[in-house]
């Protein structure tokens, strides 16, 4: 009976670190201009970019960088945008080319970072037939997306969806999968030694 529970133990300690405290979700957006609605004139290939948006679940803040290249000039806005699916465009939720985001451009490369943001508060309002939700559920749903604005295309020149890629761990949930495998250990070399 011992050698049952030590093993329920054991697997008790390696799956409670992955479903607690993994209170970090990465977010990532390629954006070009294929993925604006409609499709930006004059339509610039070149340009690209790559976002990434990491949301803190437990304090409701969230961190975002994005590099961007080969714009057709400097930017006129860049926003987050939401509710929408990639056919659809919507409202602004977040203005990044004011504080507390900074950027960085030079010609048509940009750098655009911010971090501990604090998180629109409460249900923000229906749009393309979702019901108002919270910024976080949006962004789980796959209904955000970022748009940088430039004054050859003021209505975006480049567009990416914001899609959920990962939970990351924080370092406290390290410590307790290493303290489980330890036990684990623990365990087998007990074994080994009957």
């Amino acid at each position: 009976m011992s050698k049952t529970l030590s093993k329920w133990l054991a697997v008790l300690a390696l799956a409670l670190p992955l479903a607690a405290n993994a209170s970090i979700l990465q977010f990532d957006a390629s954006l070009s201009a294929a993925n604006e609605v409609p499709a930006p004139l004059p339509f610039n290939a070149l340009a690209s970019g790559l976002a990434s948006l990491f949301y803190n679940t437990d304090t409701s803040t969230y961190s975002l960088q994005l590099s961007a290249g080969a714009l057709s000039g400097p930017i006129t806005g860049a926003h987050i945008h939401g509710q929408a699916n990639t056919t659809q465009n919507a409202g602004v939720l977040v203005a990044l080319d004011i504080a507390p985001f900074q950027f960085l451009q030079n010609g048509g490369n940009l750098l655009l970072i911010g971090s501990n943001i604090a998180a629109p508060v409460g249900n923000i309002g229906a749009a393309n037939s979702n019901p108002a939700q919270s910024f976080l559920a949006i962004l789980e749903a796959g209904k955000a997306y970022i748009n940088i604005h430039t004054g050859a295309n003021p209505d975006g020149e480049i567009r990416g969806q914001l899609f959920q890629v990962a939970v990351v761990p924080e370092l406290e949930v390290y410590a307790m999968l290493l303290a489980g495998l330890g036990l684990i250990g623990f365990i087998a070399r007990r074994r080994l030694r009957t």
